[in-house]
């Protein structure tokens, strides 16, 4: 599930993992807010994508607000490209007993009394997006993780075919109209047909493809 959450001025969205047993924080996001670290003994963790990663520094008493709640986390860095705040057992085992609702996106619990909700947020699908709006958004500071270019060869900015490219398509189909007429019937005999004989008395094959 992903919640936003709010690291001093920064609006931050943060995944809650709970196959994770540990808090982690970008070092980009901790150089970012100047955060006081303290070093330690440099450990491995293998991430989904399956490639390895160092951590090596730890933040103690981080301030995260989540919707109006705060937390002091402890956090240990690594150097994530995807996500900036990645909260697993550690952080889940302090609320206690919970009520999740993963249709809704929705976390309850109790925390200094009242009542706490956390609403999740939904994963945009992937949107097509102009060059110019993918500038603006590398010039606000936005990570870039995966352009898919799909190119529209022959189309003019409207999405329609220019002019010649109309009027050699119009004389192709006039000039071969047979071959494009929609079949009515199977097709001619044709001076050497291929076929797969079989010995006498063979039965039918029939195997599974795979």
């Amino acid at each position: 599930m992903r919640i936003t959450t709010r690291m001093g001025p920064h609006k931050v969205v943060v995944l809650v993992d709970r196959g994770l047993a540990h808090n982690f924080i970008s070092d980009r996001l901790a150089n970012l807010l100047t955060l006081p670290f303290i070093p330690m003994e440099a450990f491995s963790i293998r991430v989904a994508n399956g490639e390895t990663l160092k951590c090596q520094e730890r933040y103690d008493k981080v301030r995260v607000e989540f919707q109006g709640t705060e937390f002091y986390l402890t956090l240990l860095s690594l150097p994530l490209t995807s996500l900036d705040l990645v909260l697993g057992v550690q952080w889940l085992q302090m609320l206690g007993f919970m009520v999740c609702d993963w249709k809704q996106l929705t976390m309850n619990f109790i925390w200094d009394n009242p009542n706490r909700r956390l609403q999740g947020v939904d994963v945009q699908a992937i949107q097509v997006a102009s060059p110019n709006k993918l500038s603006k958004e590398l010039r606000q500071a936005h990570a870039l993780f995966a352009v898919c270019f799909q190119p529209t060869l022959g189309t003019t900015s409207h999405g329609a075919p220019p002019n010649d490219q109309k009027q050699d398509m119009q004389r192709l189909l006039k000039d071969y109209a047979d071959v494009f007429q929609e079949p009515s019937s199977l097709p001619l005999v044709r001076e050497a047909e291929h076929c797969i004989t079989l010995k006498e008395g063979t039965e039918s094959i029939n195997v599974r493809l795979y």
